[in-house]
């Protein structure tokens, strides 16, 4: 049991560049249904998906789990809050009720925004509430899901990820990874398109993307237990955008890296 839930928390590591609860230690004594944990990292990305610019913020890191024998495992960690309903024998089953960050026509202010002055005249895009779906057997995940209200993107998008933990010692384990994303219409106009008043507002030429594939990742993750509570935590996300949102006027650098170094502690 342990093996597996050091194993889940660093595939989260790697996939969201957010950290995840620390590893288990053996001499750790008999489980909780709880895990806890909390730390501050900070965060080196671009300024949105194709952007030529970056900026590094500091970010919170962590999240809680409660697992429950008959009712499955509940999270709220860098996906929001999310229920696996089943996991047996390899297969997994749950949603996810998450959240989308927006995007700003000029420089963010918060942590976690994103958005650049280049974008000045597009507008924002307006944050909003997601809920999906995820289904797994094994290393792979597919989930789907859209966005909610009449806020934000409002369109479908989807991830199918295949993941590889390492446990390299007691102390230090590895997590690699890879994504490929597909989106709606709606999705990849707000993120990649260009309408007809934003090309009058802006120098950017008129864009309507169709539905499709629009970004591939390649993720690794480490962490190194310092003590029974302390760890160091690290990502590094690189991501190559595809077909149309590659061929985005908005986008300037088809392929970026996003990376997290932080410091977490680990109440259960």
């Amino acid at each position: 049991m342990r093996n597996r839930k050091s194993c889940a928390r660093l595939r989260a590591l790697s996939f969201a560049a957010l950290a995840a609860p620390g590893l288990a230690w053996a001499e750790e004594p008999a489980e909780s249904p709880w895990e806890v944990s909390l730390g501050l990292g900070a965060l080196h990305q671009p300024t949105y998906a194709g952007s030529p610019n970056r900026r590094t913020t500091a970010v919170p890191l962590g999240g809680a789990t409660y697992r429950h024998e008959r009712f499955g495992e509940f999270a709220f960690d860098h996906r929001g809050l999310s229920w696996t309903a089943f996991r047996h024998a390899g297969w997994q089953f749950g949603a996810v009720l998450g959240a989308d960050g927006g995007r700003k026509d000029s420089d963010p202010s918060g942590p976690v925004e994103l958005g650049d002055a280049r974008l000045a005249g597009m507008g924002e895009i307006e944050a909003s509430a997601e809920f999906g779906v995820f289904a797994g057997y094994g290393p792979l995940t597919l989930q789907v899901q859209r966005g909610l209200g009449s806020d934000g993107h409002k369109g479908w998008r989807a991830a199918l990820a295949v993941e590889h933990p390492i446990m390299l010692s007691q102390r230090a384990g590895l997590s690699l990874g890879a994504s490929v994303h597909w989106a709606d219409e709606r999705y990849l106009q707000s993120y990649f398109g260009v309408n007809t008043a934003q090309a009058a507002a802006t120098d950017f030429r008129l864009y309507t993307p169709k539905a499709g594939l629009h970004a591939a990742d390649l993720s690794v993750g480490l962490e190194y237990q310092l003590s029974a509570r302390w760890s160091v935590q690290s990502a590094l996300v690189w991501t190559r955008l595809l077909e149309q949102a590659a061929d985005s006027p908005l986008v300037e650098r088809e392929g970026d890296a996003s990376a997290v170094l932080g410091l977490v502690y680990r109440f259960r």
